[in-house]
């Protein structure tokens, strides 16, 4: 590896080497291309074994893809990396699918629910250590809705929040996702998604509060492959200069709470 000093703002890949830019650094890096080439990896007999796994870690990046993209409002309290973290529980998933051939075998949420319940968007501040007494859920699959229920809030006894913001709400959702399966040569969702989002009133972080109850639904029928995922978060805030309460960046916590 070798750092650009000139003045030089080109990046990508110019003949054997590439020049990119690196989170920690405003230099342009310069590397040496290595191995075989895309065209080589795409026809070449040797590579079939790499085209398999190519193809299988599209289909984690789409699961994950899948989990993110109905819950937009975490990426403003998740950890940045959550991603990798998905897509690593997805090969997880992927493993286990003993029916298909590699390169075609899929990410089977529905048979294996248990493995994203419980899934924490952030590492340092999980969901469980900021509220401590259980929020809980029930699903009616046939209506499309799912309730959460709330225990009572009390500071310093089962809320901690360790940042030092004022207020702080719930942000709840309820995403119907299907199986990432393999079909005429590539890998797509079962079944097409559908979700719900709900927030809490905000509250200030001394104050006690009686137990709630908040209840999402769906607006399309629960197919029978589909899975329902339900995720709870807690998002801090600040008001702003016009003093309208908004959500700080990387300040809150979310997990899965459950899969239906």
């Amino acid at each position: 590896m070798a750092i650009v000093e000139s003045t030089m703002e080109v990046t990508g890949r110019l003949g054997e080497f590439v020049y990119y830019r690196r989170k920690g650094t405003d230099k342009i890096i310069m590397r040496r291309c290595n191995g075989p080439s895309k065209e080589r990896i795409k026809t070449d007999g040797k590579f079939a074994r790499t085209r398999e796994n190519n193809a299988e870690f599209k289909a984690c990046n789409l699961f994950a893809a899948s989990v993110r993209r109905p819950m937009i409002a975490f990426r403003q309290i998740a950890d940045p990396n959550y991603t990798g973290r998905l897509v690593k529980l997805a090969k997880e998933i992927q493993l286990r699918d003993a029916e298909r051939p590699r390169g075609e075998r899929g990410v089977c949420l529905s048979a294996n629910k248990a493995l994203l319940r419980g899934f924490n968007f952030n590492k340092e501040h999980p969901f469980d250590n900021l509220l401590q007494h259980p929020v809980t859920a029930s699903a009616n699959r046939a209506a499309g809705t799912v309730t959460l229920s709330f225990p009572a809030i009390m500071p310093d006894i089962n809320l901690s929040l360790p940042w030092k913001l004022p207020f702080y709400r719930f942000v709840v959702y309820l995403a119907m996702m299907g199986d990432i399966v393999y079909r005429k040569e590539l890998f797509e969702p079962a079944v097409a998604p559908a979700w719900d989002r709900k927030v809490s009133a905000w509250q200030h972080r001394d104050a006690r509060a009686e137990g709630f109850d908040l209840q999402l639904s769906l607006d399309v029928p629960v197919l029978a492959d589909a899975s329902l995922i339900v995720a709870v978060g807690i998002e801090m805030g600040m008001p702003d200069g016009s003093g309208e309460l908004k959500g700080r960046k990387y300040a809150g916590g979310a997990k899965v709470l459950e899969v239906f």
